[in-house]
């Protein structure tokens, strides 16, 4: 298979039906009820092992170069970085915000969580993390990997990678689009110096369902 008829593939499967039909579909109250978690799981797991074995089969020994393997201690470490550095960068990014006329309206979000059942976090953290890992080895670790084989320069791979995956998050209006490319350029940016799934994976994960706690409880 060539590599762009993989990276169609992968991406329609994994990405593209939701790109295209969340607008109208987003429930903000989705979040407090134990099938959704359970969907969530069901969905992102076989897709995560669907680039695993999609890749290995075209490449031979590629699931390590995804980051693909057991945690090691450097993942840890990836993971205290990646957190530092995507709040640091949000903090950047809320300071400017602030600063721009109007910004209290300009910053709403356009979907608005809603989560009450505070008993499902042992639930929610799982799913938030399979999500994580599910959108990490495609838009990091996959795209740069396979970017590296053509031979584009690392800022690209990072700038295209972000663009989409920002392109997903449109459903929460220009803000959303915002804050996600620069979430997807400081873990495409941890990646392509850590080589770290694990690290921006779990990373993401606790970031989701950080916010989503967060931002419910005010």
């Amino acid at each position: 298979m060539k590599l762009g008829k993989e990276f169609a593939l992968l991406f329609s499967v994994m990405f593209l039906p939701g790109m295209l039909t969340q607008a109208g579909a987003v429930d903000p109250s989705s979040w407090d009820g134990v099938y959704y978690h359970l969907t969530l799981l069901a969905i992102a797991i076989p897709q995560i092992l669907l680039v695993v074995y999609v890749t290995e089969l075209r490449t031979p020994g590629f699931a390590r170069r995804l980051g693909w393997h057991a945690p090691r201690p450097a993942d840890v470490v990836t993971l205290a970085m990646t957190i530092a550095l995507l709040f640091g960068a949000l903090t950047i990014l809320t300071v400017v915000g602030s600063l721009m006329p109007g910004h209290s309206a300009l910053w709403e979000p356009a979907v608005k969580w809603s989560f009450t059942r505070y008993e499902l976090l042992p639930l929610v953290v799982p799913a938030s993390i399979a999500v994580g890992y599910r959108e990490e080895i495609f838009y990091r670790a996959y795209m740069f990997a396979r970017g590296e084989e053509i031979n584009l320069h690392p800022a690209v791979i990072v700038g295209g990678s972000s663009v989409l995956f920002a392109t997903g998050h449109l459903y929460q209006g220009w803000i959303g689009f915002i804050v996600s490319l620069v979430i997807g350029a400081t873990f495409g940016t941890v990646f392509a110096w850590r080589r770290s799934l694990h690290g921006i994976a779990i990373a993401h994960g606790l970031y989701n369902t950080l916010v989503l706690v967060a931002s419910t409880s005010v």
